[in-house]
């Protein structure tokens, strides 16, 4: 089944990629949670939709990072994930430090008792 999309609706550049991506969501976000929000209002799928005058924007972006298999997620849920991954990385970030000795504790050397 295909769905037809309105031209009016397309994202100016829009790539073949998008509208094959966009098409096999059903125009729909595909976040079931990667946002942190559990969507609990519509079953645990974002129920944002590409139509006129929603005001939606959907883009098809990569299921991880790093992955080259797509997903359409709405703006709000774009948002959402990447704060997500950005405090991940920034807590590992954090967390790798803490174990890595300081210069001058390499300087020093261990103390004596």
């Amino acid at each position: 089944m295909t769905i037809t999309l309105d031209p009016s609706l397309l994202p100016l550049g829009a790539t073949k990629q998008w509208l094959e991506t966009a098409q096999a969501a059903g125009f729909c976000c595909q976040c079931t949670g990667a946002c942190g929000s559990g969507h609990r209002a519509s079953s645990g799928r974002c129920d944002k939709t590409l139509a006129k005058l929603s005001g939606v924007r959907l883009y098809a972006v990569p299921t991880e990072p790093g992955s080259p298999h797509l997903i359409a997620l709405c703006g709000d849920c774009v948002d959402k994930r990447d704060r997500l991954v950005r405090k991940a990385a920034n807590d590992a970030a954090r967390l790798l430090a803490a174990q890595v000795p300081s210069l001058l504790d390499l300087l020093t050397g261990p103390e004596e008792s």
